[in-house]
């Protein structure tokens, strides 16, 4: 059950650290206070993420309305994360 998960840490793929990388520097004019900023160069500098951060993730995209050209979006691994995220919370 995944409750079983809260609190571990969860070793990232080097492809989905890559892909997060490519992101970062596919984000032109993109700040720090732009939503994904902080944790595309958290995920890619611990290379590795929590439970917890894997489920604000799955909530991020799930709830996100805008489109996949949209900063946000890319910041936070775009539809390659997004699909990480989902088949490794599943």
């Amino acid at each position: 059950m995944n409750k079983d998960l809260y609190g571990e840490k969860i070793p990232l793929p080097e492809d989905v650290i890559s892909y997060l990388e490519r992101c970062d520097k596919a984000a032109i004019g993109a700040e720090e206070s732009t939503e994904g900023y902080k944790r595309n160069k958290e995920l890619r500098n611990s290379k590795e993420v929590t439970y917890q951060q894997l489920k604000r993730m799955k909530n991020f995209f799930d709830n996100f309305n805008g489109n996949e050209n949209d900063l946000p979006f890319i910041l936070n691994g775009g539809h390659y994360v997004k699909g990480w995220v989902n088949k490794t919370l599943g």
